[in-house]
């Protein structure tokens, strides 16, 4: 098969406070991404009124209950001072909502036909243009693995690694961590689905029951993980150590926004402020249109 006729599925979770950004994004994706790609917003039923305008003939935007079980994952209208949502796993109690976008990131794999899958924060934008194309090396796919288990400026992640390694039952432990943690990650669609199968079969429970314990984890470690010490030499990846997103990950008062985005390294394709850090999304407009 040739690579120009691989499908892709764009994969962006979001949530009412990041719905400008989510826009913002979606403008990016259509401005700079090719490639046989179709994108899929995923937002909670409550918020769906503020992503339906998103959608399009290469886009469509989802419910988490289009995707999850809702025995599994409940959530509650409830909000603390209008910024928090209570959501629940009957069988575990409370769950953080970025780790249910995690549970829904997996499942949209699952779900998903497509061969390939770019996982897109809603919380980044593109800058510059990218080929899927040039993810594959013949049946393999771009996976990145970085030499370090934690990401560049943000924090520890040895308790992903930990939680990882028990999912997947892993033993003996490797000697050496990696990092898999990006902005923008590629998934191998058939890869994903062992993966899912995996825990599935290792724990005797579905894997969104198993992965929804309170204790955190990491989908993008999960997968790394399995690909590298579980699939192994058959995984159908190669890796590659450059990340894809210019990422600022704690607030920085020496730099202004402007300034952290002119400077990108070779790789970087898009840039992301986490959401917490309240960017100005008028100087994110205006370093996306400069790009266009």
């Amino acid at each position: 098969m040739q690579a120009a006729e691989r499908s892709w599925a764009i994969v962006t979770p979001s949530y009412w406070r990041d719905a400008k950004r989510c826009e913002l994004l979606c403008r990016s994706v259509d401005a700079h991404v090719k490639g046989n790609w179709h994108h899929y917003v995923i937002a909670a039923e409550a918020d769906l009124h503020l992503f339906r305008h998103l959608a399009s003939l290469r886009r469509t935007v989802l419910t988490y209950r289009d995707l999850l079980p809702h025995w599994k994952i409940q959530t509650t209208a409830n909000r603390f001072g209008a910024e928090r949502r209570i959501w629940w796993t009957w069988r575990h109690g409370p769950i953080a909502g970025w780790q249910v976008q995690q549970i829904i990131k997996m499942a949209a794999a699952e779900w998903a036909k497509e061969e390939a899958l770019l996982y897109c924060d809603s919380d980044m934008f593109f800058v510059r243009g990218v080929d899927l194309n040039g993810f594959w090396r013949g049946p393999n796919l771009r996976m990145l693995r970085s030499s370090e288990a934690g990401v560049p400026e943000g924090p520890p992640h040895s308790d992903f690694v930990t939680t990882s390694l028990a999912a997947l039952k892993i033993s003996p432990v490797p000697e050496k961590t990696h990092g898999y943690i990006d902005n923008a990650v590629t998934w191998h669609g058939s890869l994903v689905k062992q993966m899912l199968n995996h825990v599935t079969e290792t724990h005797g429970r579905h894997w969104c029951e198993y992965l929804s314990k309170p204790a955190g984890i990491s989908e993008y470690t999960l997968y790394g993980y399995f690909a590298d010490y579980v699939a192994g030499e058959a995984a159908p990846v190669f890796h590659d150590s450059q990340s894809l997103c210019k990422t600022r990950w704690n607030k920085d008062d020496s730099e202004t926004v402007a300034a952290f985005c002119s400077k990108l390294d070779p790789g970087h394709v898009a840039l992301a402020f986490q959401s917490f850090l309240d960017a100005d999304q008028a100087t994110l407009n205006r370093v996306f249109e400069a790009s266009v």
